[in-house]
């Protein structure tokens, strides 16, 4: 019991007595009241010194926290812009490093340019006696004036006037995924050089622009932009200025290509001769017939890339005549006669409606696509010239093979004929002889047949198993009797 609380209980107990109390008690019993008085004062006056003090004391570590917090805060905002600065000085020298590509890139394409008018001289340019304009290579008059070239210039036969064709490029901007690029900014970048392009991802629409889509088949590093260049519905000599301003435009976003890349024509098939069966028996007979030929011609050279996509050597652009097995030419002729609609003719040329061979018919069953003959044989190209002369090549022949029957029945071959009877016959049909001047002489057609005659010529039909056979009948025999799948 502490003094309190004996001062208490005796003050209790005093009170508590008789009535009759001396003065010295009652002096007593007031002194004790005045200490348990002044004792509780005491506690109190204690209690709010340390309630104080204790207030006092959290004051001061809230005004601490708040300091800290404002120091914080301003380190933050600091921090902030310290990066916000570097931010823009990393940003103006990204600006800066890409204006320096550019400039770099537009001076490699204006020595290019350059290198290439000389040699153009020697490809097939000429200059007009009328106004002195020189002339791209091969072209049948003068862009200025309309005059035509001297006799000895040869040049490109026109186009059909009417027939409706597109292309499908594939291409590869190098290092475009690591360094931040997509599709979508491709398109732009087109745009902004006038060629109106969208980005529709992975879409057979067709519309009246060009188009950037996706496309899984390429082959390249990861770090690579890869995507398909498609074209809108393009009619006559006013379609190849326009994918001549398209390559000369894509050419400044700096594309290259590989063996992965292929370059695709699609010719119309919903009217003209190719909508009916027996202009579209026409075709299939006369490709069918010259593969060999068409194969010589988008082989640039004797090297194992440029022979990738003939034969049946490339998985996206399989060979159409290995699809009618062992029979002999003038079998296969009278098989492909004897359909009875366009839909059993499609199952010929691409049987299991495969559409990844040279010629693929499969857009015409398609009800989802526009009625088309695609021709998928020749790889990716990024020369104006060479895609030119390629479409050129596949129109005319479309369109000579498919009007006259007799044109047609002048590609039913001999058994076994050499490569030299299937180009005559191809060029033939084509009739321009600035194509013809292209592809035998400046190519050194001639000479790459005389290389490969007795080598890749006789042996260049492989099975999965790695034998090589020296044509397709012998593949598809040997199919048939291991059961092997041909490559």
């Amino acid at each position: 019991m502490d003094e309190d609380d004996l001062a208490r209980a005796m003050a209790n107990s005093l009170r508590d007595a008789p009535p009759a109390m001396s003065d010295e008690e009652r002096q007593l019993q007031a002194s004790l009241e005045d200490s348990y008085r002044h004792a509780k004062r005491y506690r109190q006056e204690r209690g709010d010194a340390e309630l104080a003090s204790d207030l006092a004391a959290t004051e001061s570590l809230a005004e601490s926290e708040a300091r800290e917090r404002e120091r914080i805060e301003a380190g933050d905002a600091q921090l902030a812009s310290d990066v916000a600065a570097v931010d823009q000085l990393i940003e103006a020298e990204e600006n800066e490093l890409q204006r320096l590509a550019l400039q770099e890139m537009a001076d490699a394409l204006e020595e290019e340019r350059q290198r290439r008018q000389g040699q153009e001289r020697k490809e097939g340019a000429w200059d007009c006696q009328r106004c002195t304009l020189q002339n791209r290579p091969y072209a049948a008059r003068c862009g200025a004036c309309g005059q035509v070239p001297p006799a000895a210039v040869l040049t490109f036969a026109d186009l059909p006037p009417k027939m409706r064709f597109g292309v499908e490029l594939e291409l590869i901007v190098p290092h475009g995924k690591r360094d931040g690029l997509t599709c979508q900014w491709v398109a732009e970048q087109m745009s902004i050089l006038g060629v109106p392009t969208v980005f529709s991802g992975y879409s057979h629409e067709t519309i009246q622009k060009w188009k950037v889509v996706t496309d899984s088949s390429l082959r390249s590093s990861s770090a690579d932009l890869c995507f398909e260049f498609v074209s809108p519905v393009l009619v006559g000599e006013e379609g190849l200025e326009a994918i001549r301003a398209m390559l000369e435009s894509i050419r400044r976003v700096g594309i290259e290509i590989n063996q992965s890349c292929g370059f695709h024509v699609h010719v119309d098939a919903e009217t003209g001769a190719l909508s009916s069966l027996p202009g579209l028996k026409r075709l299939v007979n006369c490709f069918v017939s010259l593969e060999g030929a068409f194969d010589a011609l988008v082989a640039r050279d004797a090297s194992r890339q440029a022979q990738q996509r003939r034969a049946n050597r490339h998985r996206y652009c399989r060979s159409n005549v290995l699809a009618f097995g062992t029979l002999s030419n003038k079998q296969r002729w009278d098989e492909i006669n004897s359909a009875q609609s366009i839909d059993e003719l499609v199952t010929m040329a691409n049987p299991e409606h495969d559409r990844y061979r040279k010629l693929n018919l499969t857009n015409m069953t398609n009800r989802d696509r526009p009625s088309t003959c695609e021709f998928r044989q020749h790889g990716g190209v990024s020369e104006l010239l060479v895609a030119e002369a390629w479409i050129r090549l596949v129109l005319r022949f479309c369109s000579m093979v498919t009007k006259d029957s007799s044109v047609s029945r002048s590609c039913l071959l001999k058994q076994g004929a050499p490569l030299k009877d299937e180009l005559e016959t191809l060029l033939r049909i084509v009739d321009c002889p600035g194509l013809e001047y292209f592809y035998l002489l400046e190519r050194n057609l001639f000479t790459l047949m005389d290389q490969t005659a007795h080598t890749n010529r006789r042996r260049e039909w492989k099975c999965r198993c790695g034998r090589r056979f020296k044509d397709c009948r012998a593949l598809a025999q040997h199919s048939s009797d291991t059961g092997h799948q041909t490559m």
